[in-house]
Order: structure tokens, then C-alpha cells, then sequence
């Protein structure tokens, strides 16, 4: 067939290179295994590509088909076997046979390792063959050795391109900080702010939010304007108004800002839940040519999904997931969560995301009505100095269908206030109830969400709280229902308990 590629078209780049039929076969397989892996599952593709490129396969035809795999990839194009076989040159009959003769995506990376350490071999083979074919023209043995030492070097540095490489300190450049909000939030950064529930850790994210979107300075900290994806784990109602309120009370318009809210949940320890979040996100950025510089995620346990938060090993799925999140569009991740019971100091959940992120910062009432934001960590600066806020009511100018003003909330700073003498750790049983109702709040929200009504309309009877803390004696649950009341924990009212 005319200008058709030929099935096995590999050629040493030094003539007398001999390789025998099991290299040759190896390597093929691992050729076709990566490339049949691919077209079943490419969500392993940025492993593969740091590992491999198209000089790496040595039959011609794998080299076309990974670079037009790499081409739709790079695209945020989808890949198939009809796709690729539409590239100039390919049989549909031997691209499909490479993806039916591989089972699973499953060994891709090592079959990607397989390959790149044969191309090794190849690389120092030519250079040995190239060595020994000059000393058999008479050349000087050392001058021959000294060449091939010097061809090895390059070879060896030539093989590490895409994989694990050292530099010298001395090109290493030394950059300032470049901050998304001045003293508080860097670039290309995983953050995380934590309270507890009204705590406003969402009106926080808001605020920042908005403020990166508009360019605007937050709180007299200049921002470095950009556009901005909202990872929203429940309902549009609530958020709707808090954003209404933010630009009446900035005098910002909204719709000229690239501010994005997502229209459902994540679930960010699914990787094909990941790469979809990443895939939407850059459809907008590519149809209307910008770049995020943040993405909210609105909270943790809303957008984590199947596994355990309070599991290291779900919570590092969930951070990879994350992290390659932020390294595809060079951005920052903030992360908004929820405060561990009986330790209010620090988030909830494995400790390992601590670990994970650049930037903490916790948020906790005191006095009452006042809101204290502290950093609790700040990998390459100096912690900020902490801020108190209230939560002002702003009326939106528009009316329910009782002829009742509609409001929505925002955070206004006031004076510092320093935090009050802590209380004595929650006792086991105390930490247990809470978590018992804050687990049956967030399951009546979501159900309300479920079936299009206001989340914040939902509620939990006592009775079903009671029966959720198993077998105990009437004066055991007195004590702990009247130690969280006396402690601002939780409230009763008409039958229904209540977080605070």
C-alpha cells in the first residue's frame, strides 16, 4: 500500500549493531503493551510521559502512534483506536490488534520502564559497536577509550531525560516568593484553611476567592488577579446569596469576573473523578483563553468521596490527586475542612495532610460572635499576623415569596481580639456524640440537596441523634447532651439538635 508506514522498521543509528532476537522481542512487546495500554486507559499517561518519549520506541510505526496519542492528549482530546488510526499512514487492523492483544492498563508503567531500560542498552551497545569498529582501523586504543567514555557519559545523560536527574547548587536561581494574596497565599501552592462548622471558613474561601478574581486587594494585601474554580460540595442557594453579598458589599459586578462554581461534588480519591474535575476545567480555560490561579475545593469531606479521610493511605490517594491537579495548570489548591472533635487546634482526619500542604491556617470563634484566623503553618515565609472578623448580614435588594428581604452573609474585619483560656479536652464519649451528629447533619443536608430543596432548611431530631449513640444509660447521655449544651457545642430547640 502506498506510503504505508512498514510494520518493523527499525534501524541501528550505528551500522554492525548486532541485537539479538530477545532484546529485539522484549522490547516490542513493551512497545506495544504501552501503547495498547494507552488507548484502553490514559489516565496513567502523565507517568508514562515522564518516563518515555517517541525516540525511546524503535519500531517507526509505535513512534507515529504514541506522538499522535501524546498530540490528542496534550489537546484534552479523547483517544481511541479509530481516532489514532485516522493519522496518515496507519492500518485501522494493527492498531486495533495492539489495544485487543493488550488485557489491562494495569502494568503500563512497568511495560514504560521495560522500554526505556532496553533503550539504554541499545544507546551504550551502538556506543561499544562504535568503539570497537574504530580500534579494528588501526585508531590508538587509548584515544579510543577515551572516546568511548566520553560517548558513554553522553549516552547515560541522554537516557536520564524524563527521568529521576540531579542538577549542581550552583544553577540552582534563587526567586522570591511570588504571592497569589500578599504575606498570605503563594503561587502554585496547596493550602488549607480549617474551622469549625460557622466558623466562617467558607466566606473566608469566598473572600479570597473573589478577591483573586477581581485583582482586587483583600484586606490590604495585594492579590495577583486571575480566574478562579469553586469546587462546591453542596447546593447553589446558599452560595448564590454569600456571592451576591461579597460583590455588594466590594461593589464588585460578578459577571465580569472568570469566577467558576461547580454544579456538583467532586470525589477527588476516585482518580477518573479527578481527571474529569481536570478535564472541565480546562474546557472552560481553553474556550475562554485563561488560566486558573485557584481552585476551591468547598470542603474536604463534600469533595473527598469513597474512601476514609482519617486513613493515611486514602488521604495521600486524595492529596496525588490533588497535587496533580495543581501541577497541570500551575496554580494553587485551597482546601477548605473541618476541625478534628476534642482538638479544635488542628483539621480533621489523618495528620499526613498537614504534612502535605505549603500553607495552614485555622479559624475559630471567640467572644462569641468573633471569628480569629491564625496561620498554623507557612513553609517558606513568615506566619502573617493573625485576624478577627464578624459575619455581617447584606441586604441583596430582592424578596422571597413571603415579601420578606432577602439577605446573605460576608466576613468584615475588626480589631484583633486574642483568643480566651482553651477548655479541657472533650472527654471520648463527648467526641463520639459529635461525630455521630455532625455525620446524620451532613447525610440531611445532602438528602435535601438530593431532592432540589435548601440544604440549610434540614434538620436532626434529638431522638434519632439519641439512638445513633448505641446502647447507654439515661444519665450517661444527660451528661454528655448537657456537657456539649454547657459548652456551646451544640443547641436544642422543639425536639431538633443543632451543631454551632
Amino acid at each position: 500500500m502506498s506510503g504505508e508506514v512498514p510494520l518493523f522498521s527499525y534501524k541501528p543509528t550505528t551500522p554492525g549493531v548486532i541485537m539479538d532476537a530477545r532484546f529485539m522481542g522484549k522490547r516490542r512487546m513493551a512497545e506495544q503493551s504501552v501503547l495498547g495500554g494507552l488507548m484502553l486507559d490514559n489516565s496513567k499517561w502523565p507517568e508514562i510521559q515522564s518516563i518515555v518519549t517517541e525516540d525511546d520506541f524503535f519500531d517507526n510505526r509505535h513512534k507515529i502512534i504514541f506522538k499522535a496519542i501524546k498530540r490528542q492528549l496534550q489537546a484534552n482530546q479523547p483517544v481511541d483506536v479509530i481516532i489514532i488510526s485516522d493519522v496518515e499512514g496507519l492500518e485501522l487492523s494493527y492498531i486495533g490488534m495492539l489495544a485487543k492483544d493488550t488485557p489491562s492498563a494495569a502494568n503500563i508503567v512497568n511495560y514504560a520502564k521495560i522500554m526505556k531500560t532496553e533503550a539504554e542498552r541499545q544507546q551504550i551497545a551502538e556506543t561499544l559497536t562504535h568503539a570497537l569498529a574504530n580500534i579494528h582501523k588501526g585508531d590508538e586504543p587509548e584515544q579510543v577509550l577515551k572516546i568511548v567514555i566520553e560517548q558513554a557519559e553522553k549516552a547515560i545523560i541522554n537516557t536520564q531525560k524524563g527521568g529521576f536527574m540531579f542538577t549542581s547548587i550552583n544553577k540552582i536561581s534563587v526567586k522570591p516568593i511570588e504571592w497569589l494574596v500578599d504575606d498570605f497565599i503563594e503561587t502554585n501552592s496547596l493550602v488549607e484553611a480549617f474551622g469549625a462548622p460557622e466558623s466562617g471558613k467558607s466566606l473566608l474561601a469566598i473572600d479570597w476567592g473573589l478577591s483573586v478574581s477581581a485583582g482586587i486587594p483583600w484586606r490590604g494585601h495585594n492579590t495577583q488577579k486571575g480566574a478562579v474554580f469553586y469546587i462546591a460540595g453542596e447546593g447553589h442557594n446558599g452560595l448564590s446569596r454569600r456571592f451576591s453579598a461579597w460583590g455588594l458589599s466590594n461593589g464588585v459586578d460578578l459577571d465580569s469576573l472568570d469566577f467558576y462554581p461547580s454544579l456538583q461534588a467532586a470525589a477527588f480519591y476516585n482518580k477518573q473523578s479527578a481527571i474529569s474535575v481536570e478535564r472541565a476545567i480546562s474546557t472552560i480555560a481553553s474556550k475562554n483563553g485563561i488560566a486558573p490561579k485557584l481552585i476551591i475545593i468547598d470542603t474536604l469531606a463534600r469533595n473527598f468521596g469513597g474512601g476514609n479521610e482519617n486513613s493515611t493511605e486514602d488521604m495521600n490517594l486524595f492529596i496525588v490527586h490533588i497535587d496533580a491537579l495543581r501541577a497541570k495548570f500551575n496554580c494553587t489548591v485551597l482546601l477548605v475542612h473541618h476541625t478534628g472533635h476534642g482538638a479544635g487546634e488542628r483539621a480533621r482526619g489523618s495528620s499526613v495532610l498537614k504534612a502535605a500542604v505549603d500553607t495552614e491556617f485555622s479559624l475559630s470563634k471567640n467572644n462569641g460572635n468573633i471569628i480569629n484566623l491564625n496561620c498554623t503553618k507557612m513553609k517558606d515565609a513568615a506566619h502573617p499576623a493573625p485576624k478577627s472578623f464578624t459575619i455581617s448580614s447584606i441586604d441583596l435588594g430582592i424578596e422571597d415569596d413571603k415579601g420578606h428581604a432577602a439577605n446573605g452573609p460576608v466576613l468584615s474585619e475588626t480589631m484583633y481580639t486574642a483568643p480566651e483560656p482553651k477548655d479541657k479536652p472533650l472527654a471520648d464519649n463527648q467526641v463520639m456524640a459529635l461525630d455521630a451528629l455532625e455525620r446524620l447533619t451532613e447525610e440531611h443536608r445532602q438528602n435535601f440537596i438530593d431532592l432540589g430543596k435548601n440544604p440549610d432548611e434540614s434538620k436532626v431530631t434529638e431522638k434519632l441523634w439519641r439512638e445513633q449513640l448505641g446502647e447507654m444509660k439515661a444519665y450517661e447521655y444527660r451528661n454528655i447532651k448537657n456537657g456539649l449544651l454547657k459548652r456551646d457545642l451544640i443547641s436544642i430547640d422543639d425536639g431538633f439538635v443543632y451543631l454551632i
